[in-house]
C-alpha cells in the first residue's frame, strides 16, 4: 500500500475528484432513498446541476412545461439516469486530456471509457444486476490508474509503453516487471483514497468489472 501511495503522492496534476459520487452512489443503492440529500449533494456542482436541468428539459425528458429547479429534475429523470449523468461528468473532468504517455490525444480515453462504462451497464442490466451503477462507475474509472503512473513517471512512462508494445506484453504485465505496480492497482488505491466503496475498488484494482468489455480497444487498453 505505501508503494502506490508514493506513486500517487509523486503526481503533479492528480485527476479532480469526484467529490458528490461515492456518495450518491451510496445513496442509490439504500432502499428509500432521501431526495433532498441526493438534491443537495448534486447542487455543489454547478456545472451537474446545469447538465440535470438541460436533459430534464430536452424533447426525450420534457413534460408539460419545463423544470425550473432540482427536485422537478431529479423527479422527471429518475435516479439511474441522474446518476449515469452525474458520473459521465465527473469522469470527463478527469478522462479527458490528452495523455502524451500513450500517445493519446484529448477525449480518446474519455470515449474508451464510456464505452467499457456503458458495456458495464449493459451486461449488469442483462443479468438484473442491482449494482448497475457500481459496475458503470468501475468501467468508467478502471484507466484512472494510467493517468497517475504517466504524471508520476513523465517520460519514462512513454519508454515502458513502447517497450510493452515491442513486446506484445500487456501493459499491466510490463508494469508490474519493471515498476513493481501496475496501472489498475494504482487506480484501485487512488479510488479507495476518493472513498469509493471497497467492493468498487477490488473491481477496479483487479480489473474483475471491465476485462471483458475492454479487450475491442487495443491501443489504449494495453492491460
Amino acid at each position: 500500500m505505501q508503494e502506490l501511495d508514493e506513486y500517487i503522492n509523486k503526481v503533479k496534476n492528480l485527476p479532480p475528484a469526484p467529490r458528490i459520487l461515492p456518495e450518491l452512489l451510496t445513496l442509490l443503492r439504500k432502499e428509500n432513498v432521501d431526495t433532498s440529500r441526493v438534491v443537495q449533494l448534486i447542487s455543489y456542482d454547478p456545472a451537474i446541476t446545469a447538465s440535470l436541468l438541460r436533459l430534464c428539459n430536452s424533447v426525450v425528458f420534457s413534460g408539460a412545461s419545463p423544470a425550473t429547479d432540482l427536485d422537478e429534475a431529479v423527479n422527471r429523470l429518475g435516479y439511474r439516469q441522474i446518476y449515469t449523468l452525474v458520473a459521465a461528468i465527473s469522469g470527463s473532468r478527469a478522462l479527458s486530456p490528452a495523455q502524451k504517455g500513450y500517445g493519446i490525444n484529448a477525449g480518446e480515453l474519455w470515449k474508451h471509457s464510456v464505452t467499457a462504462a456503458v458495456a458495464g451497464q449493459l451486461i449488469a442490466r442483462s443479468k438484473d444486476d442491482p449494482d448497475e451503477g457500481l459496475v458503470f462507475t468501475a468501467a468508467l474509472l478502471h484507466d484512472v490508474g494510467k493517468i497517475i503512473l504517466a504524471d508520476a513517471l513523465e517520460l519514462n512512462y512513454a519508454r515502458l509503453v513502447e517497450e510493452s508494445r515491442a513486446q506484445q506484453s500487456a501493459l499491466n504485465k510490463t508494469e508490474k516487471r519493471l515498476l513493481g505496480v501496475n496501472h489498475a492497482e494504482i487506480g484501485g488505491r487512488h479510488l479507495a483514497r476518493w472513498k469509493f466503496p471497497d467492493n468498487l475498488v477490488a473491481a477496479v484494482r483487479h480489473r474483475a468489472a471491465t476485462a471483458s468489455v475492454a479487450a475491442p480497444w487495443n491501443r489504449l487498453s494495453l492491460g
